[in-house]
């Protein structure tokens, strides 16, 4: 199972993952978050500390085309996350791979088959006013009936709960952002005890 740490803010934090060898460190670009970061920081933070085999995210919510092909392009991120709300086919985003988080409230037999027969990454996550990092789980009984296999959970995932997602839903990955913290700024003893149990 793949682990995904988002709302990375310092030097310090990255570093940690990346020596963790967690899967894909996540850097929220939208601004109304509480763990938003400039990309000019970002491209310091990357430009320094390279990763070798872990995959960098970038966090958007409704981004506009020329501030995302800009900070893909200043950045070097490996991949994009974007709301549900995000039209793709409205934009030209070349050799760039993009996971889509939906808000489990807005889950329909539709949308299941869609997430069963899909080959693009997607999060499943509770809906909160500050699209997502609240670290509020939903209801894990509606997911029951999805290919969990073929996406993200996430939602009040943490060193608890993850036993629990691991023996009912193997899902590809699980998205963490409050459940590696202390006080708002991760922890390097929660991320290690995240990557042991996964």
């Amino acid at each position: 199972m793949k682990i995904k740490i988002c709302g990375i803010k310092t030097i310090k934090e990255y570093l940690q993952c990346l020596h963790t060898k967690i899967d894909y460190i996540g850097f929220n670009f939208y601004r109304k978050s509480k763990r938003y970061i400039n990309y000019r920081k970002v491209k310091t933070i990357l430009k320094t500390h390279k990763p070798h085999t872990s995959k960098t995210v970038g966090i958007f919510v409704n981004p506009n085309i020329t501030t995302l092909t800009k900070i893909i392009s200043t950045t070097a991120i490996n991949l994009i996350q974007v709301n549900s709300e995000w039209q793709p086919h409205r934009t030209k985003i070349k050799n760039t791979p993009i996971i889509r988080c939906i808000n489990i409230q807005y889950l329909t037999p539709q949308l299941n088959n869609s997430i069963n027969n899909t080959t693009i990454n997607l999060i499943l996550d509770s809906l909160t006013p500050h699209k997502g990092g609240s670290g509020k789980k939903f209801n894990w009984n509606l997911i029951k009936k999805i290919n969990t296999r073929k996406i993200f959970i996430s939602g009040g995932i943490n060193n608890n709960t993850i036993t629990y997602i691991l023996k009912n839903f193997k899902p590809y990955g699980i998205d963490i952002a409050s459940g590696a913290e202390n006080q708002g700024k991760k922890c390097l003893k929660k991320i290690k005890t995240l990557k042991q149990n996964a």
